[in-house]
């Protein structure tokens, strides 16, 4: 099992809308096949940080979830208004050990 941290920097004044924008990305994510995910927010260290995390059964299912619903126009659709408010970011992949 492991699981992926996105790890977004967002647009200061944008974090609502980031929100928002995430919710509908997982959404369609879910309808197509994909796994849900933990949506966090910064308390402390950098700011304006937006975390998403998902669990996968291997690094091999996480490739195909991501070709499945990125390489649609649907998702194209719904992450270029998202990818307008990103300032940086980071992934994190981690081996769930228990």
């Amino acid at each position: 099992m492991i699981r992926v941290r996105e790890v977004f920097q967002i647009a200061p004044d944008k974090m609502r809308e980031a929100k928002a924008l995430a919710r509908e990305m997982a959404a369609y994510e879910l309808k197509m096949g994909g796994t849900a995910h933990t949506m966090l927010t910064d308390l402390t260290g950098d700011y304006y940080r937006l975390v998403l995390e998902s669990e996968f059964e291997s690094l091999a299912a996480f490739e195909t979830a991501l070709g499945k619903a990125f390489g649609t126009e649907e998702w194209q659709r719904l992450y270029a208004p998202f990818r307008a408010l990103i300032r940086g970011g980071s992934r994190e992949i981690l081996t769930v050990v228990g």
